[in-house]
């Protein structure tokens, strides 16, 4: 059962590439082939959580972008932030699996867009972020009684 793992699509952004000063609005972001929910169904079937980050427990958010040209086709791909343990490393070998996607387009047809997507990497049962909380004395309460 693949449940040690949850990837969790937090947002995505979109830019597009113009040969002009001005950018051109965005009329449609690029999408992946039948929409987000394939993309999510397409990304939890292919990710594996590495050794690694197993081993050392490692979790949190890589965020990975890339360019989705005119033809749908996937390239310059990167890694925008990691947490180590090969995590940034396998959102980036799924991000290389995908089939072309939709592209965007704006009013003049097909654009060359960026696209930023974030995965979650969860381990079930893993150690949770436990948050410092600071002691806050209460204003009214008196000292040394």
């Amino acid at each position: 059962m693949r449940n040690i793992l949850f990837v969790l699509i937090l947002f995505s952004s979109a830019r597009v590439f113009a040969q002009i000063d001005e950018p051109l609005p965005l009329l449609t972001k690029p999408e992946f082939p039948e929409g987000e929910a394939a993309m999510f169904k397409f990304i939890a079937y292919n990710i594996e959580y590495p050794a690694e980050a197993r081993a050392k427990d490692i979790q949190g958010v890589v965020v990975v972008s890339f360019v989705v040209n005119e033809q749908g086709k996937i390239s310059d791909i990167a890694i925008i932030r990691d947490i180590g343990g090969g995590c940034g490393e396998e959102a980036v070998r799924v991000v290389k699996l995908m089939p072309d996607w939709k592209p965007g387009t704006t009013a003049t047809g097909p654009a060359k867009t960026s696209y930023t997507l974030p995965f979650r990497f969860r381990l079930e049962g893993g150690k949770k972020e436990k948050k410092k909380k600071k002691k806050v004395q209460d204003r009214d309460t008196p000292l040394g009684n």
